[in-house]
């Protein structure tokens, strides 16, 4: 965030889903896809950014993929 100000967010309390496995996930997810590295103005370091703020907001579940440069 500018200025070193911090986000903040009420999301750690979100809503888990059980997988077969026993372990949980998050319902509420922050999605990439709309972030792909290459044919894009946005760069890498402008992604990491969106992604750090998304964590201090609370967000534990980031949907990254190899088909959209996310990784």
């Amino acid at each position: 965030m500018e200025n070193g100000s911090k986000a903040t967010s009420n999301f750690c309390n979100a809503e888990y889903d059980s997988k077969s496995s026993g372990k949980k996930i998050p319902r509420l997810g922050y999605g990439t896809a709309a972030f792909p590295f290459e044919a894009s103005e946005v760069t890498k370091k402008a992604i990491l950014q969106a992604i750090e703020i998304g964590f201090e907001i609370g967000y534990r579940h980031f949907d990254t993929a190899y088909l959209y440069g996310t990784e």
